[in-house]
């Protein structure tokens, strides 16, 4: 069912809307550590193919850049010496605008990178202090998970599954509340299967629909593309 909605969505907007006019971002960064590794960025370009880009980090300063159809979600990995700085979802997604951007990473707090010049990954910022202690209770109850007894397993499920159901709620209020964002429209493509459908086309109307073109039209295969994503197939 998922699959279906998502595939009407696509074609609906791209037959309704065509593709938007491709623009150019580039990013400039530095890094909070002298790291001479390698940066990794994932993101879907203005043709809508899902490329995986790269660069050496020289003394902790990188820069990339390329071309989308407005706001795009990105992920971003750091290999250093063959090991992966620990950046874990949702903290290594950004979000990329057709501008000049520059990202902070500080390498010690890798749950906060800020980039300056774009709106979007502001609004995400806001959405993740919305739901960081709850990221963070699920992350430790998961460490307690793996190494629990079979007999409380069910247990410390059973806490997960409570805490993510407190971030579909505020994912929603978030898609409420701020109907106009990009991140509204990103959050709403991972609700499908999570929150009933009914709900789900509720909440797609009151999206503004030059962002669901730029996601939708995004994320048709992004599910199998990030599962097989290069830089996922090489970093263990």
């Amino acid at each position: 069912m998922k699959k279906l909605f998502v595939n009407i969505l696509f074609y609906l907007l791209l037959f309704q809307n065509g593709y938007s006019q491709s623009s150019r971002f580039n990013l400039e960064g530095k890094l909070s550590s002298k790291i001479n590794g390698t940066i990794y960025l994932s993101y879907f370009n203005d043709t809508g193919k899902f490329i995986t880009d790269s660069t050496f980090l020289q003394d902790s300063i990188f820069n990339l850049s390329g071309n989308i159809s407005g706001a795009t979600s990105a992920r971003i990995n750091i290999i250093n010496g063959g090991v992966r700085i620990p950046f874990t979802e949702p903290y290594n997604r950004i979000f990329l605008e057709p501008a000049d951007l520059h990202l902070n990473i500080n390498v010690q707090m890798p749950d906060s990178l800020n980039i300056i010049g774009s709106k979007t990954q502001t609004e995400y910022s806001k959405h993740l202090q919305w739901n960081k202690p709850l990221f963070d209770s699920i992350f430790i109850i998961e460490g307690l998970l793996a190494g629990a007894p079979e007999k409380k397993k069910k247990y410390y499920m059973d806490l997960i599954a409570i805490y993510n159901n407190k971030i579909k709620k505020n994912n929603v209020s978030f898609i409420n509340r701020y109907p106009n964002s990009f991140v509204s429209s990103y959050l709403l493509y991972n609700l499908i299967g999570q929150i009933p459908m009914e709900e789900i086309k509720k909440l797609f109307k009151i999206l503004h629909l030059s962002y669901e073109e730029f996601y939708f039209k995004q994320t048709f295969y992004q599910l199998k593309e990030y599962e097989n994503a290069s830089v996922e197939k090489t970093v263990k």
